[in-house]
């Protein structure tokens, strides 16, 4: 068996676990997948566990609002969910040239449906319903 336990603070790792979630506060962006809370680190290249930053809920949700909702057709597990998330995600933003985790870039309205209609038709290939 095993004991599953936190992230250290002040950690580094150099890929994010599949599924997680980029908010801005401030000018820090932030990411957020497991319970865990990383920032970039660029004199390390590396991703570094951080401490949840105050207003984290609220900017997650703004980060959220319009957000697809996806249910697996086939009993996909959670963790085959997450690879085609974000297999789906690199897809969309080859296919609608725009990336939405990236806070620092502006996305006019019809570039953020394309890449909408990009993911959702990735997804709905590989068995899922999207709403």
């Amino acid at each position: 068996g095993y004991v599953a336990v936190a992230a250290p603070f002040g950690a580094y790792i150099t890929e994010l676990p599949v599924g997680f979630l980029a908010f801005t506060l401030g000018l820090m962006t932030y990411y957020y997948v497991n319970d865990t809370y990383y920032t970039w680190n660029e004199t390390k290249q590396a991703y570094q566990v951080t401490a949840k930053p105050d207003g984290a809920e609220d900017a997650m949700e703004q980060t959220t609002m319009g957000r697809l909702f996806i249910y697996p057709n086939q009993g996909q597990t959670e963790e085959q969910q997450s690879i085609d998330r974000y297999e789906c995600h690199r897809w969309a933003v080859t296919e609608s040239s725009v990336d939405p985790t990236l806070e620092d870039t502006a996305i006019d309205e019809s570039q953020k449906t394309n890449y909408q209609r990009a993911i959702a038709a990735c997804l709905q290939g590989r068995d899922y319903t999207v709403k």
